[in-house]
C-alpha cells in the first residue's frame, strides 16, 4: 500500500497596491476575474473607492500591463468611460464601482508582469489607480504605465 498526502493547490489572489508615485495617489479596489489573469484570454476588472475629485463624463478607467524586468508597457492599454448618462458626475467622496468585461490581456504577458489600473481625466490628472505585480518581487521596479508620473 502507498501512503498518499492530499496535495493541495494554493490559489494565489493578485494582490493590488498604491501605485508607486510621488506624491502619493489615492489607491482604488480592484478585484479579477478570472485570478489570476491568463494571457491571451479576457479578463474582467470591478473597481471601486472613493475619490477627492469628482468623476465626470470625461473621466476614463485605464488598465495597462507591463514588464518589471524592463518598466516597458506589455500591448495596448484598455479604457473606457467610468460615468455616462444620468450617473454622471459621481461627486467627490462617493464610493463609485465601475465593471470593466472583456479586457484583452496580452498574449505576449510575461512570466512576472504588472497590471495598473488608474482613474484618469488625463496622462497628468490622475484621480486614483492600483498597482499589482505577479511572478515578481513586490519591490520590482514599477513599468512606466500610461498615467505612472516619471
Amino acid at each position: 500500500m502507498v501512503n498518499a498526502v492530499p496535495h493541495l493547490l494554493y490559489k494565489r489572489e493578485t494582490s493590488f497596491g498604491p501605485c508607486p508615485v510621488s506624491p502619493p495617489i489615492t489607491q482604488v479596489d480592484v478585484t479579477i476575474s478570472p485570478d489570476p489573469v491568463v494571457a491571451g484570454k479576457p479578463d474582467t476588472f470591478t473597481v471601486s473607492g472613493t475619490l477627492t475629485e469628482d468623476i465626470t463624463d470625461e473621466t476614463l478607467l485605464l488598465i495597462a500591463f507591463g514588464d518589471p524586468s524592463t518598466g516597458k508597457q506589455v500591448g495596448d492599454p484598455y479604457t473606457q468611460p467610468i460615468c455616462t448618462g444620468t450617473g454622471c458626475p459621481i461627486k467627490a467622496g462617493t464610493k463609485f464601482d465601475v465593471t470593466a468585461k472583456d479586457v484583452p490581456v496580452p498574449a505576449d504577458l510575461p512570466k512576472a508582469y504588472s497590471i495598473g489600473v488608474g482613474v484618469v481625466n488625463s496622462a497628468t490628472d490622475i484621480l486614483g489607480c492600483a498597482v499589482a505585480i505577479v511572478g515578481g518581487s513586490a519591490t520590482a521596479e514599477a513599468p512606466k504605465l500610461p498615467f505612472f508620473r516619471a
